[in-house]
């Protein structure tokens, strides 16, 4: 027996409930499963431009203190560079699983006792997505990093 008050048409059942919520987690789901990674590569591509700017202004600051040159040498189709002071490799680094470096009209950058360079030109740092340049301006070293 049923109570008086009561309703038969008043909602979904929890069958219906868990059935919409499973078509909606197996449509989601795929999503969710690309969009992270790609998030994450793009923040460490980000993360190793910025290194590499802030390596070749480390070299500019080194040339200027020590009163020395200084070499920023990039290894051409690597993600590799060196940072060279007096002879001596004080820094080398390796981004070959984010980028790779393509030389266009310079391969290296010389710093002089005075922080700057007789470079000039651009090169290319090609990421799986995306293509950055590389330009270096003549004088007073300075540079910066675009994407294309």
């Amino acid at each position: 027996m049923q109570p008086a008050n009561y309703k038969k048409d008043g909602g979904f059942t929890l069958i219906e409930i868990l059935l919409v919520l499973t078509i909606i987690v197996i449509c989601v789901i795929p999503f969710m499963a690309f969009k992270p990674s790609m998030v994450i590569k793009a923040y460490h591509t980000e993360l190793a431009l910025d290194k590499l700017a802030s390596d070749i202004h480390y070299a500019q600051v080194q040339a200027i203190t020590k009163r020395v040159y200084v070499v920023v040498d990039f290894a051409a189709n690597t993600g590799q560079y060196d940072v060279i002071i007096q002879g001596k490799r004080t820094i080398a680094r390796d981004y070959s699983e984010l980028f790779q470096f393509k030389p266009q009209t310079i391969q290296r950058i010389v710093f002089y006792s005075n922080g700057s360079s007789n470079t000039l030109g651009s090169m290319l740092i090609k990421t799986n997505e995306e293509i950055y340049k590389l330009q270096v301006f003549i004088g007073k070293g300075r540079f910066e990093i675009v994407k294309q």
